[in-house]
């Protein structure tokens, strides 16, 4: 495995621990569904995780 999909693991598994937390904390699927697809989208636009290979 390389480290960028290392990387996007942890920011992925990271941003469902935090909207674990919230959902957990408001007892919310919803608020987890939610909370969750904004981490992700932030974490996408912030370039924390790529998708596709950087052309050099």
């Amino acid at each position: 495995m390389s480290a960028r999909r290392k990387l996007n693991a942890a920011y992925a598994y990271g941003s469902v621990v935090w909207a674990a937390f919230v959902g957990a904390v408001f007892q919310s699927w919803a608020l987890f569904a939610v909370v969750l697809g904004v981490l992700v989208g932030l974490n996408l636009v912030g370039g924390n995780i790529r998708l596709a290979h950087a052309r050099r």
